[in-house]
């Protein structure tokens, strides 16, 4: 963290401006914000975790088919966007039942993260740098393969029962890793 300041703008009023310099690129980043209460960290952290919400915008926009609005003006817009962030909630939910009740985890997602989170550490420590560590600590779940999404949009559109539908998932994701 490089500053924590308090600023005021004529007619906007106050604000909090937090300067932030990135671990791993070193790019410096200032960030606005209303919030004073939470630590200066976590204001970049959650910024940081936007970056998630815009990804998965564009998992929407490209495997879900949900690329054009569904109206015009604000009020359809955020209508839309609420419901895709609550699709995208009930995906972590799936996902994690079936890790847990299943043993049903999307690896080809988590390993090809895995390989580039390692890419990204090497670079950053050829620099002398180095990756934050809550991109470790904070399990990201931005995209599932085209495999598991197919299957879901199967499950729904042919309204199979949970027992069949794990029966037609489980070779799904075994037989991709291989």
């Amino acid at each position: 963290m490089l500053s924590d300041e308090r600023v005021w703008f004529s007619e906007a009023g106050e604000f909090r401006r937090i300067r932030y310099r990135d671990p791993e690129s070193g790019t410096v980043y200032e960030l606005l914000t209303t919030e004073f209460h939470l630590p200066p960290g976590i204001i970049a952290q959650i910024y940081r975790l936007r970056w998630d919400i815009e990804k998965f915008f564009d998992v929407c926009e490209n495997l879900l088919a949900e690329a054009r609005a569904w109206g015009a003006g604000p009020v359809p817009a955020q209508v839309q966007n609420e419901f895709l962030v609550l699709v995208h909630n009930l995906l972590i939910l799936l996902s994690t039942r079936l890790e847990a009740e299943e043993g049903l985890r999307d690896e080809k997602v988590e390993v090809k993260y895995e390989a580039a989170l390692q890419a990204r550490e090497r670079v950053a420590k050829s620099r002398g740098r180095s990756v934050s560590p809550w991109v470790r600590v904070l399990r990201r779940i931005t995209r599932w393969s085209s495999q598991f999404t197919r299957w879901l949009q199967d499950a729904l559109l042919h309204r199979w029962e949970w027992t069949e539908g794990l029966a037609k998932l489980r070779p799904l994701m075994h037989a991709y890793l291989r």
